[in-house]
């Protein structure tokens, strides 16, 4: 477990970007995004998300300096399906602004409109509104990505290093990867804006009513190799500790795999026994390079 202790500086940075920026003015042109891979959608409650827009008023970057996270920067607050979001940080860019969050729990949607969330921000007396669509159940997660690259941020369990092209991964090795948007129920709650804890960690229980079994895989290449709990696959799924809103997956990687980029995907399948029904859900591929 000694591994939980040791998520690297790159992966603090990284989420470290998804501190926002925000935007006012009458605010307008109002994006919701995943904060890993910038896609459109809103994320999966207690995730992070990311908002772009125009018409705040922000000086440079503004920073939230502790934990719980707070609801208001720089004087800018957001309101999701009519629940106050906490803020990682708000900025301003060349002509518009950012705002990263961790999407609170009590969001409630749209009566009606599908899964649909009404997204409020606020300044002093500016304010816009936008209707951001849900990403789950559509995307069971979102994996963080290098800095302008489709390769996905993965470590070496060994010594936490990151995985690149010239220390690529091997097979049968087991690794670290980190993403966000998993919209499955956790162990326990942590309350919004808290860090997941070191000890007990909290893992994404896998729902089986019964009549109703949600699974997850890692999925090499279109292959799926194993489920949660399997000693094979994946050895952990469930919060970072530490970190606000970021999930990690510990999973050991397939053998006889060939040298180059293997495509990585988190899978979310659903049975329903009632119906007789099977439903299957990818995240986004990123990249891995294998030795």
């Amino acid at each position: 477990m000694g591994y939980f202790n040791k998520i690297s500086a790159l992966v603090k940075a990284a989420a470290g970007l998804l501190i926002p920026t925000l935007c006012l003015a009458q605010v307008q042109n109002i994006v919701v995004t995943s904060a890993a891979s910038f896609e459109v959608g809103l994320p999966a409650p207690g995730s992070i998300g990311t908002i772009f827009c125009t018409g705040l008023n922000i000086s440079g970057l503004v920073v939230a300096t502790s934990t719980p996270l707070p609801y208001t920067l720089a004087g800018i607050a957001v309101t999701i399906g009519g629940a106050p979001a906490p803020l990682f940080a708000v900025a301003e860019l060349a002509g518009y602004q950012q705002i990263n969050l961790q999407v609170p729990s009590g969001a409630q949607p749209i009566a009606g409109m599908g899964g649909s969330y009404q997204v409020l921000i606020q300044q002093n007396l500016t304010q816009g509104t936008a209707t951001a669509t849900g990403a789950v159940p559509v995307t069971p997660g979102d994996f963080f990505r290098l800095p302008g690259a489709q390769y996905g941020i993965f470590q070496h369990s060994a010594d936490y290093s990151l995985v690149t092209t010239d220390s690529p991964a091997a097979p049968g090795e087991i690794l670290v990867t980190y993403l966000t948007g998993v919209g499955s129920p956790l162990a326990f709650s942590i309350p919004p804006g808290q860090p997941a804890p070191l000890s007990p960690v909290d893992t994404v229980a896998q729902l089986n009513t019964g009549t109703v079994i949600d699974t997850y895989n890692v999925v090499v290449n279109g292959t799926p190799i194993g489920s949660v709990g399997d000693p094979n696959a994946i050895l952990f799924l469930g919060l970072a500790p530490g970190f606000v809103g970021v999930f990690q997956i510990n999973f050991a990687l397939p053998l006889g795999l060939s040298p180059g980029d293997v495509q990585i995907t988190l899978r979310q399948t659903t049975y329903d026994a009632m119906f007789g029904t099977v439903n299957t859900y990818n995240s986004s591929p990123v990249l891995l390079p294998v030795q």
